[in-house]
């Protein structure tokens, strides 16, 4: 057995002098770094060299496609002063881990992108590397605008730069979007929506939810005026201000509101109505988790104690079993200071129509006519700020 061996690190400086830049073309928006793994001159770079050949214009056209889909109407953002660099290699011998990366370089920002990844299918890893490229590209842009000072490290707005990239990933799941671009459909950006449908009390905007942040996104712009809502925000972004700061001057909406609004159509995801709708997301992964379902009779009533931290959200379940009505019942200073109560019906198992009561006051609801609804749901909402807010509420068949 051999003892002491290790592979060592490589600075970034290291790295850069192992890849050759390619031509600057005047009008390009990028230039790539990048070697051959097995040079025929010169000594190979091993794992930093790509494999494929067309890796290199693979990524060359994800990332023009997803500069051109950023800065054209109708999201169209500012696009950097010059171009961006786009270094090819092994990230793991830099970083220690192999994930793709928006960095400063200098006086600009940069991406990193890997050369090799251990996907088994080659199909597979053109697929990533797509939505790599796009990922972070989209990083690069929206941290260009005026008052993001090429910024990528502000903790208020990580959240909505996560989310705002993986969108621009899901942009690319059209197939008329790929053809144009001459790209794979690529469902990377699909495994983010796992834990947002298994963990909707994971707050939006904190850590654990920052790529799952991708659905609130794709809520703002099928609910507030589309596309250009997002290039909007970035546009405004500003390093000393919360995004939600914005996000609520561009609505009309406080943070609050929105939140609720995106927990009532992300529970419908499977109906076409809903500014969540993501057939995709349903078919593959279910609806979003439900934390407690009850039958419900004629004079029964059920109670449920609870807790919920700020823009995170639970839902509950009731069916109905030969009842025309139900009421739900909150009280407690939680009600409207710490959480929210949505209630609404669902005409199907798989949530395909429904309408929403809002409940922000402690008090007593009636949900009328529940006849042919297949159950009652409610959506328990932290508003911001709230740390483990408990709440609790009572439902009554009638």
């Amino acid at each position: 057995m051999t003892k002491g061996y290790y592979r060592p690190g490589l600075s970034f400086t290291q790295v850069k002098a192992l890849l050759k830049p390619e031509p600057a073309g005047e009008l390009a928006a990028v230039r790539l770094h990048y070697a051959e793994r097995e040079s025929k001159t010169g000594v190979g770079v091993g794992a930093h060299g790509i494999r494929q050949p067309d890796t290199v214009d693979l990524y060359r056209r994800a990332l023009q496609w997803a500069y051109s889909r950023l800065t054209s109407p109708p999201i169209g953002l500012n696009p950097p002063s010059k171009p961006i660099p786009i270094y090819v290699f092994e990230i793991g011998e830099w970083r220690g881990i192999a994930d793709p990366v928006t960095f400063r370089d200098g006086t600009t920002l940069a991406i990193a992108l890997p050369s090799r990844t251990a996907l088994p299918a080659l199909a597979l890893e053109r697929q990533y590397m797509v939505a790599a490229a796009v990922h972070e590209m989209c990083h690069v842009i929206c941290h260009s605008q005026p008052g993001m000072y090429l910024i990528i490290e502000e903790p208020k707005w990580i959240w909505i730069s996560e989310g705002t990239s993986v969108w621009l990933e899901s942009l690319l799941m059209s197939e008329g979007e790929a053809k144009r671009a001459e790209l794979p459909v690529s469902f990377d950006w699909m495994s983010y929506a796992l834990n947002w449908c298994d963990y909707p009390e994971t707050p939006v905007d904190a850590e654990p939810g920052w790529y799952q942040a991708f659905l609130f996104v794709r809520y703002l712009a099928a609910k507030h005026g589309g596309e250009a809502i997002i290039g909007e925000l970035w546009r405004q972004a500003r390093v000393d201000v919360d995004p939600w700061q914005i996000i609520e001057e561009l609505t009309g909406r406080t943070r609050d509101q929105l939140f609720t609004d995106h927990c009532h159509q992300a529970y419908l995801l499977n109906d076409p109505q809903s500014a969540c709708y993501s057939p995709e997301v349903f078919q593959r992964f279910g609806s979003r988790a439900i934390t407690e379902s009850w039958d419900v009779g004629p004079g029964e009533e059920r109670s449920c104690d609870g807790a919920v931290w700020g823009m995170g959200c639970r839902y509950y379940r009731i069916y109905p079993r030969g009842v025309s009505s139900v009421t739900v019942a909150c009280g407690g200073k939680e009600w409207g200071a710490a959480v929210t109560l949505t209630a609404g019906l669902a005409m199907t198992e798989l949530r395909g129509a429904g309408s929403a009561v809002p409940l922000e006051h402690p008090g007593e609801a009636e949900i009328g006519d529940v006849t042919g609804a297949d159950h009652v749901w409610l959506a328990v909402c932290g508003k911001a700020g709230a740390h483990a807010a408990r709440y609790s509420f009572r439902v009554r068949g009638k």
